[in-house]
């Protein structure tokens, strides 16, 4: 047997191996709010207007169009959901939880990382104040940020 046919066989191998481990759940690797997203032909991800502030006019306000990026790695196999939610913290009123941003996603190993993208447009905004955008795994909540709403 030839050492390349060797090589290709450890590597089948390998493959073999890590298809058969366990799930691992993903870690939340972050969080980031952005005004726009683009995908370029090499596919390469651009994000503008990262923010942490919203500015309104007048109240009740509505955000037309902002991006949720969420980037998931440390985990393998099984098929994850994720989910977000965004609530106003002041009075415990969620104003968004949309099906639209839930992602089914899968790890091939460990060392993969996937990146989800999530549009909301026509975000009702009620109040001045701290919202608190909130990302689950399933029915567990993974991890959470922060925008402010000023007038």
């Amino acid at each position: 047997m030839s050492l390349w046919r060797e090589r290709e066989t450890d590597v089948e191998q390998e493959s073999v191996r890590q298809r058969n481990q366990k799930v691992m759940e993903p870690a939340l690797k972050g969080i980031l709010l952005c005004k726009k997203f683009r995908t370029d032909e090499q596919g390469r991800h651009t994000y503008e207007g990262e923010f942490k502030t919203i500015p309104v006019g007048d109240l009740p306000a509505v955000c037309s169009e902002l991006y949720v990026i969420t980037k998931w790695g440390d985990g393998q196999g099984g098929r994850f959901r994720q989910e977000v939610r965004i609530v106003d913290p002041e009075n415990s009123l969620e104003i968004f939880n949309s099906t639209e941003l839930e992602s089914d996603f899968e790890l091939d190993n460990i060392y993969h990382e996937h990146v989800v993208v999530g549009r909301i447009s026509g975000l009702f905004l009620p109040r001045a104040g701290r919202y608190r955008v909130e990302i689950f795994l399933g029915d567990e909540m993974k991890g959470k940020t922060y925008f402010n709403v000023v007038l």
